[in-house]
């Protein structure tokens, strides 16, 4: 009887014991094999919070767990002591895309094509600009501008034609630059989703090209304190960087939460394989913070963002008169190259960016969620270039834009089936050029306003679903401008139209699905494509507009095939998208010459355009440890109405990684190792009077139009650790691991240097 008494007594401390320690898990989607990092995970009964996607548990002798996601089959199984260190979920084919609306993750079920970049994977670039993040996504390139300005590029169109959505507002700044780089910190996003298709329904007019949205999550309500800190430093620039996050909620007052955020980066010059490329030094500041007040049914809550960048341009790239400038095209590197040096001198950017918005939602079982929000902006550009005497510390480009947008959208779900959406947009814009730089503006002073109204009708069973949507916008522009010669220039420009969406999605069986989606968007002309007659410092081009463009339509059909098994996945995208009254700048053969230097001179035009391409992505897990990926991205573009290509369309690209994972239970809880090559085709798909700024005879006798394909290999080590209930990350990774000296089609400094050489970078985060 004592011994009994004894094992019992031993079992009940072992049993105890166990019971205090904490256990992880963490759910990935089941086709992907993507990590998730907010499901919501229900373990006997107790919701469990999710610190940046680890789900921490206590073992017990019966363990009934459910996972519950929306766009997900919610799962449900009992397990013995322990659960596996990883849960899979699989996806519902009528929730087959996430949204981020307004601020908070609402999962619409939408039939577009689209890719998310997740925490760790934000984590692990962190320091890089939005374009080099996207880069890695099938069908998503950058067009750069040097090494220190990059822009997004989906299926062929960039600028103004990608709309970014920055935690629900839309990001309004002068980006009908191609040297104006996106007023935004990536680091600050939980997640990022790429949509490929023209869904400009609730995101309002431009989006022929697609949609990058940027979501902070959802403040943690009831959830606690978290956060991490980042540092980092890159080789190439010898760039250093740190980053923190914080969020959290009040034991006292659970209804309350906040999330504040902050960054900063400094560079030197950056350097090719060869030689340095001078004044391409950066700094970046920024920091967001975002409170809050939620009561189930109502709430509120308040965001504000600080974005603050110099960034130096390449010497090279500007030529004092015309025999330097022949030069530098044939030469194709700089003639005179310096060491290393961490100052920004002019030519330079310095770009400051606020953006802050107040939101407020009721929701009501019987009438939905309604969603009022107002958001204002500012954003201050001022570009410097060498000037006579002390002018060069006088900003010759000194632009204020600021703008006022309110949004309001309902939504509402019933009937098992379906689900509605209505919403209203209104943005009010106002440009103001300094006076005081002494130089002719490249655009006018304008004013215009926005009005946009649309609709959204869903309807989704088990296997299939559909989806349409209908939108109206105007815009009114009013533009004063005065020109070198003190004519005065601009007028009232009023522009109107619709936009309509409609898509399918159908999925058979849990492995196979195909969607399909017809998207009409347009995009009004720009104040610069219309008004332009000036030096663009940053693009080093004298550029001049055409008054009388017409607005951009475009009917876009993407069809999207998926195929997956325990091991492998493909997913393949088709689209063919026709533009009407496309917008583009092509050299005039003749150049300017000012102080300052001697510049080409780029005229807007507009033609009918069609796009046609395909992307891909392919994943087989070679064994548990050993996973396999490819992606690859075609993209055929022609002027329809003279038969001719297209400039700045990106070359075929495939690239493809090898990756090797091994999760622990100890100090160490994992390792990966990886290796990625990725190769860019040489762009024979061009037209040399598109490309080049002077006669084709002297081009092809002395410059390459294009540069050869070429081929870039990455290395990469991640170690996740946990020291007592502290978690570290600890990323290494080369890119360019070789040294390759090459040149990339899409940076517009390609006839005048080569790309970056190899970037070895280290990263720690600290996550708490």
């Amino acid at each position: 009887m004592k011994n009994k008494l004894h094992l019992t007594t031993y079992l009940l401390l072992i049993f105890s014991f166990l019971s205090a320690q904490k256990l992880e898990v963490k759910i990935y989607d089941q086709i992907n094999f993507q990590q998730i990092f907010d499901a919501k995970l229900i373990i006997n009964n107790q919701i469990i919070t999710p610190d940046h996607g680890v789900y921490s548990y206590s073992p017990a002798q019966k363990l009934s767990v459910k996972i519950e996601k929306n766009g997900y089959e919610t799962y449900e199984d009992t397990f013995s002591q322990k659960l596996p260190e990883k849960l899979y979920i699989m996806p519902l084919a009528q929730k087959l895309e996430s949204v981020i609306a307004q601020g908070r993750n609402q999962n619409l079920e939408i039939t577009q094509a689209s890719s998310d970049i997740h925490e760790d994977k934000i984590l692990k670039n962190s320091g890089k600009d939005l374009g080099k993040i996207l880069e890695n996504v099938a069908g998503v390139s950058m067009l750069q501008t040097g090494g220190t300005i990059s822009k997004p590029i989906i299926n062929g169109l960039q600028g103004t034609r990608v709309v970014i959505m920055n935690n629900g507002s839309r990001l309004e700044s002068q980006q009908w630059g191609a040297d104006h780089a996106p007023e935004i910190d990536p680091g600050m996003a939980k997640k990022i989703t790429i949509i490929k298709g023209a869904d400009a329904v609730k995101y309002g007019a431009d989006a022929l090209g697609g949609i990058i949205l940027l979501s902070a999550g959802d403040l943690p309500y009831h959830g606690g304190f978290s956060g991490n800190l980042t540092s980092g430093y890159e080789s190439n620039g010898r760039k250093y960087s740190v980053s923190g996050k914080a969020e959290g909620s009040l034991k006292s007052y659970p209804h309350f939460a906040w999330r504040v955020q902050g960054a900063a980066k400094n560079s030197g010059d950056l350097k090719t394989a060869d030689y340095y490329l001078n004044n391409t030094g950066s700094r970046e500041y920024d920091f967001s913070t975002t409170l809050g007040l939620d009561y189930n049914t109502y709430g509120v809550e308040a965001f504000y963002s600080k974005f603050n960048t110099d960034l130096g341009i390449f010497y090279a790239a500007h030529a004092g008169n015309l025999d330097d400038f022949y030069g530098a095209y044939s030469l194709g590197k700089p003639a005179i190259t310096y060491d290393f040096n961490r100052e920004i001198e002019a030519p330079k950017q310095a770009v400051s960016h606020d953006l802050a918005k107040i939101k407020t939602y009721f929701k009501s079982e019987k009438l939905g969620q309604f969603d009022l929000q107002y958001a204002f902006q500012f954003n201050h550009r001022q570009e410097y270039s060498r000037r006579r005497g002390t002018r060069t510390r006088i900003p010759a480009v000194d632009m204020e834009l600021k703008t006022h947008a309110i949004d309001f959208g309902w939504h509402k779900e019933y009937a098992n089936y379906w689900k509605s959406a209505l919403g209203a947009n209104y943005i009010y814009q106002e440009n103001y050029n300094n006076p005081s730089t002494q130089a002719v503006p490249l655009i006018p002073n304008f004013a215009s306003e926005i009005f946009g109204i649309y609709a959204i009708q869903k309807y989704a069973q088990r296997k299939w679903s559909a989806e349409m949507g209908a939108r109206y916008d105007y815009k009114d522009m009013d533009s004063k401008g005065y020109d070198l010669y003190g004519n005065f220039y601009g007028g009232r420009r009023n522009f109107g139209n619709f936009t309509y969406s409609f898509g399918l999605a159908y999925q058979p069986t849990h492995s196979f699905y195909i969607k399909s989606n017809v998207g009409m968007a347009w995009r009004a002309p720009q104040v610069n494509e219309l008004y332009s007659n000036g030096l663009h410092h940053g693009a080093g081009n004298f550029e001049v507009g055409d008054k009388n463009l017409n607005s951009e339509r475009g009917l876009k059909w993407v069809n999207s095939v998926h195929f997956h098994t325990k091991k492998f996945s493909i997913e393949t995208d088709f689209y063919w998208q026709n533009i009407k009254n496309y917008i583009f700048n092509v050299p005039t053969q003749e150049t300017k010459t000012l102080f300052s230097g001697i510049y080409p001179i780029y005229k807007y035009q507009q033609t009918d355009a069609v796009f046609t391409g395909i992307d891909a992505d392919f994943s087989y897990k070679i064994i548990p440890q050993l996973n396999y990926r490819a992606t690859a991205a075609f993209i055929w573009a022609k002027n329809k109405t003279t038969d001719t290509y297209l400039p700045n369309i990106p070359p075929t690209n495939i690239s493809q990684e090898l990756v090797w994972h091994k999760d622990f239970d100890k100090t160490l809880k994992s390792l990966s190792f990886g290796i990625q090559h990725r190769f860019t085709a040489k762009q024979n798909r061009y037209t040399a009077a598109n490309e080049m700024p002077f006669d084709a005879y002297y081009v092809n006798k002395l410059v390459e139009i294009t540069p050869p394909a070429y081929h870039l290999f990455q290395a990469s080590a991640n170690a996740d650790f946990k020291i007592r209930d502290n978690n570290f990350q600890v990323y290494l990774v080369a890119d360019n691991l070789f040294n390759k000296l090459y040149k990339d089609y899409n940076n517009r400094f390609r006839f005048f240097a080569h790309d970056m050489g190899r970037n070895i970078q280290a990263r720690i985060v600290y996550k708490f």
